[in-house]
Protein backbone atom coordinates (compact mmCIF):
# COMPACT_ATOMS: atom_id res chain seq x y z
CA UNK A 1 0.00 0.00 0.00
CA UNK A 2 1.14 3.67 -0.82
CA UNK A 3 1.92 5.93 2.13
CA UNK A 4 -0.49 7.95 3.10
CA UNK A 5 -3.38 5.23 1.53
CA UNK A 6 -3.88 3.13 5.06
CA UNK A 7 -5.70 6.20 6.38
CA UNK A 8 -8.26 6.42 3.56
CA UNK A 9 -11.29 4.31 3.31
CA UNK A 10 -11.08 1.27 0.90
CA UNK A 11 -14.20 3.62 -1.23
CA UNK A 12 -11.90 6.76 -0.82
CA UNK A 13 -9.29 4.61 -2.49
CA UNK A 14 -11.09 2.82 -5.35
CA UNK A 15 -12.45 6.83 -6.36
CA UNK A 16 -9.69 8.19 -8.16
CA UNK A 17 -9.17 5.18 -10.89
CA UNK A 18 -12.97 5.03 -11.18
CA UNK A 19 -13.05 8.56 -12.15
CA UNK A 20 -10.22 7.81 -14.83
CA UNK A 21 -12.08 4.66 -16.02
CA UNK A 22 -15.41 6.96 -16.45
CA UNK A 23 -13.28 10.08 -17.94
CA UNK A 24 -11.22 7.56 -20.97
CA UNK A 25 -14.62 5.78 -21.77
CA UNK A 26 -16.55 9.08 -21.96
CA UNK A 27 -13.89 10.59 -24.33
CA UNK A 28 -13.73 7.47 -26.45
CA UNK A 29 -17.55 7.61 -26.55
CA UNK A 30 -17.81 11.29 -27.58
CA UNK A 31 -14.91 11.00 -30.30
CA UNK A 32 -16.14 7.98 -31.81
CA UNK A 33 -20.03 9.40 -31.71
CA UNK A 34 -18.55 12.68 -33.68
CA UNK A 35 -16.91 10.88 -35.98
CA UNK A 36 -19.05 8.46 -36.71
CA UNK A 37 -17.31 5.18 -35.98
CA UNK A 38 -16.39 2.41 -34.28
CA UNK A 39 -12.22 2.82 -34.90
CA UNK A 40 -10.38 4.34 -32.34
CA UNK A 41 -6.62 4.68 -32.79
CA UNK A 42 -4.81 6.22 -29.97
CA UNK A 43 -1.15 7.52 -29.39
CA UNK A 44 0.48 8.98 -26.69
CA UNK A 45 1.21 8.37 -22.96
CA UNK A 46 -2.26 7.69 -22.78
CA UNK A 47 -2.12 4.33 -25.00
CA UNK A 48 0.67 3.17 -22.88
CA UNK A 49 -2.13 2.10 -20.13
CA UNK A 50 -2.49 -1.08 -20.32
CA UNK A 51 -5.42 -1.30 -17.94
CA UNK A 52 -7.14 1.96 -19.62
CA UNK A 53 -6.87 0.09 -22.86
CA UNK A 54 -8.50 -2.93 -20.84
CA UNK A 55 -11.52 -0.70 -20.09
CA UNK A 56 -12.03 0.37 -23.65
CA UNK A 57 -11.83 -3.08 -24.77
CA UNK A 58 -14.21 -4.34 -22.19
CA UNK A 59 -16.76 -1.74 -22.87
CA UNK A 60 -16.95 -3.78 -26.68
CA UNK A 61 -17.73 -1.03 -28.74
CA UNK A 62 -14.55 -0.06 -30.29
CA UNK A 63 -12.03 -1.43 -32.56
CA UNK A 64 -9.30 -0.30 -31.09
CA UNK A 65 -5.61 0.48 -32.85
CA UNK A 66 -2.63 1.48 -30.78
CA UNK A 67 0.33 3.36 -32.35
CA UNK A 68 2.78 1.37 -31.57
CA UNK A 69 5.58 3.77 -31.62
CA UNK A 70 3.29 5.42 -28.05
CA UNK A 71 4.91 7.80 -25.93
CA UNK A 72 4.19 11.14 -24.25
CA UNK A 73 5.92 13.58 -27.06
CA UNK A 74 2.51 14.20 -29.12
CA UNK A 75 5.06 13.59 -32.47
CA UNK A 76 2.88 10.46 -33.73
CA UNK A 77 -0.09 12.50 -33.19
CA UNK A 78 1.23 15.42 -34.69
CA UNK A 79 2.93 13.79 -37.67
CA UNK A 80 -0.57 12.12 -38.44
CA UNK A 81 -2.51 15.30 -38.46
CA UNK A 82 0.21 16.58 -41.15
CA UNK A 83 -0.66 13.62 -43.02
CA UNK A 84 -4.28 14.18 -42.84
CA UNK A 85 -4.08 17.33 -43.79
CA UNK A 86 -1.28 18.03 -46.57
CA UNK A 87 -3.62 16.12 -49.47
CA UNK A 88 -6.22 18.57 -48.85
CA UNK A 89 -4.08 21.83 -48.86
CA UNK A 90 -3.19 23.35 -51.93
CA UNK A 91 -0.49 25.17 -50.30
CA UNK A 92 1.57 22.10 -49.13
CA UNK A 93 2.74 21.11 -45.56
CA UNK A 94 4.41 23.60 -43.42
CA UNK A 95 7.49 25.14 -43.50
CA UNK A 96 9.59 23.86 -40.77
CA UNK A 97 10.76 26.89 -38.67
Amino acid sequence: MAPGQASLPRSHRRRPASSHRRGLLHLAEHGASSLDTRNLCMAGGVALTCVGNGWILAAGRFNLYIQPAAHDAGTALGAALLIWHWPRSSSGPPAAS
